[in-house]
């Protein structure tokens, strides 16, 4: 009954009980790489820590390659330097605009005589207002530009999830296709079998002569001879039909439990892609949102209070060109002069911000290096903690069984078996020297059985009689502290005789 009807996991929960369980300390005592275990654990135990720590394993190795895309979208974006001496580049731009400003004196002196001041004085005020109205418009323009941005970038991020989530689910989602075909063909093929051995008719021949004297038998004992051949040709093939039904049941629930996860992956699978389908099309919508934002950048020059204060400029200007005639020599000259400064300038003003965006970026890729090697580290740590869970699973698992083993002198209990990835199932499987209980003999079954009865009553605190029938195929039993009753078959022996411990024989009067 152990062996063969109690649940496995009612078997182990027994034999825990029976040898008593193995603590944390036990397993620290055995192994002491695992001393730091308990402080990592906190209060979860090892199972739900496991499950938390390849959670976030998963999610920083996700981060982690997502690190060099951003890396190499920061280096994409990056000017060149290469013919930019950084050395000189502020002195030689500060000693320009040092003369330009001497020269602007210079022209300011020339301009500032008689009625050309003053009017130099209102149209340096106009044009302030002027590039006052184009900086507050650009202002607004740029801040709509990168709340969009933001929005996008957020966006992408969400839609590069979508994909690795899509991607993962189709991959499982073939997997499980080729599975349940593989067993959809194992169905068949045990549909076939079935209807084979279904359609077998029995092929009985009875003799009905006596071996012994040469005469017929009677009637009625051949009949009864044919009624036992038949009998044990419809048990047989029932067994075999019975067997055949249960490996389909067996497959059947395999295949249904894959089935419903494909119609759940693939569920979601469709959900995620409809998710990305519209993250794409509304990333597409800020896209073009950006575009209208960046194409209105300069429309601050249709703007009416732009169009009045430029009209205003231009009359400015013709009264002072006006005035100018006779200082146009001379003021051409300083004008060329600051003309060919503000080229140069404006060379080496945008080697400057060029410089400045390639600090930034560096910057930015310092942090993104930084930010690699802070998650590099934790991931390390993760699979230091994970080791270290296996490990502990895999030692108790030993602990365990060899506690358990301990308790018996032939019975021995796999209550532990290692996937492929490595984890651990719990399992209650009785074997004997190696070998399982499934595949022994009857005289080791017998043996392996005295042995856990023994133990059972040593826990239990009972002695019951143990009654073993085929005693004739055991050679030698086991000793036991309590009766025992061997049903021995002797062909000497035609009446059923009781030998009691003495050797003192019984005969029953019955004939067998």
């Amino acid at each position: 009954f152990f062996n063969d009807h109690m649940k496995w996991q009612d078997r182990r929960a027994l034999l825990i009980e029976i040898a008593g369980d193995v603590t944390m300390e036990d397993v620290i005592a055995a192994n002491p790489d695992l001393k730091e275990l308990p402080k990592i654990l906190g209060k979860r135990t090892a199972e739900d820590h496991k499950a938390v720590v390849m959670a976030r394993r998963a999610e920083v190795n996700r981060e982690l390659e997502r690190i060099p895309i951003r890396i190499d979208e920061v280096t994409k974006n990056m000017p060149s330097i290469d013919n930019i001496d950084l050395e000189t580049l502020e002195p030689t731009l500060d000693n320009l605009k040092n003369e330009k400003a001497k020269l602007e004196l210079q022209l300011a002196s020339v301009l500032s005589g008689g009625a050309v001041g003053q009017l130099k004085q209102k149209l340096a005020a106009v044009e302030a207002e002027l590039m006052t109205i184009e900086n507050e418009h650009k202002r607004r323009v740029m801040g709509e530009a990168s709340q969009v941005l933001m929005q996008m970038r957020d966006l992408r991020d969400h839609i590069d999830s979508l994909r690795s989530e899509i991607s993962r689910g189709r991959q499982r989602r073939e997997s499980l296709q080729h599975s349940i075909a593989v067993v959809d063909d194992r169905l068949a093929s045990l549909r076939n079998e079935w209807h084979k051995v279904n359609a077998e008719q029995p092929d009985i021949a009875v003799d009905d002569t006596c071996p012994t004297c040469g005469q017929a038998l009677p009637a009625d004992k051949v009949e009864e001879a044919r009624q036992k051949a038949l009998e044990a040709f419809n048990l047989s093939k029932a067994k075999r039909l019975e067997e055949i039904n249960r490996k389909g049941k067996e497959l059947r629930s395999s295949r249904d439990s894959e089935q419903q996860e494909l119609e759940t992956i693939a569920s979601v699978v469709i959900e995620k892609e409809a998710k990305l389908k519209e993250r794409e099309e509304e990333l597409a919508r800020f896209q073009a949102q950006l575009d209208k934002v960046q194409a209105s950048m300069n429309d601050y020059t249709a703007l009416p209070e732009y169009q009045a204060k430029l009209s205003e400029k231009q009359e400015l200007q013709r009264a002072i060109e006006d005035d100018e005639q006779a200082l146009k020599p001379e003021i051409e000259r300083l004008q060329s002069e600051i003309t060919r400064l503000e080229k140069a300038i404006a060379v080496l003003s945008q080697q400057k911000a060029a410089a400045a965006l390639y600090e930034q970026a560096q910057l930015r890729l310092n942090e993104l290096e930084r930010q690699e090697e802070a998650l590099a580290a934790e991931f390390e740590r993760l699979e230091h903690e994970l080791y270290l869970i296996e490990l502990y699973i895999k030692t108790k698992a030993e602990l365990l069984t060899d506690k358990i083993n301990s308790k018996f002198r032939l019975a021995e209990f796999k209550l532990f078996e290692t996937q492929i990835n490595g984890g651990i199932n719990p399992i209650c499987e009785t074997t004997y020297k190696g070998v399982p209980w499934g595949s022994l003999n009857s005289a080791g079954k017998v043996q392996v059985g005295l042995d856990i009865i023994r133990t059972l009553q040593d826990h239990y605190g009972l002695r019951c009689p143990v009654w073993i029938d085929n005693r004739e195929s055991v050679v030698e039993l086991p000793v036991m502290d309590c009766q025992v009753i061997s049903l021995i078959v002797s062909a000497e022996d035609k009446s059923l005789r009781i030998e009691g411990p003495e050797g003192q024989d019984t005969v029953f009067k019955e004939a067998i």
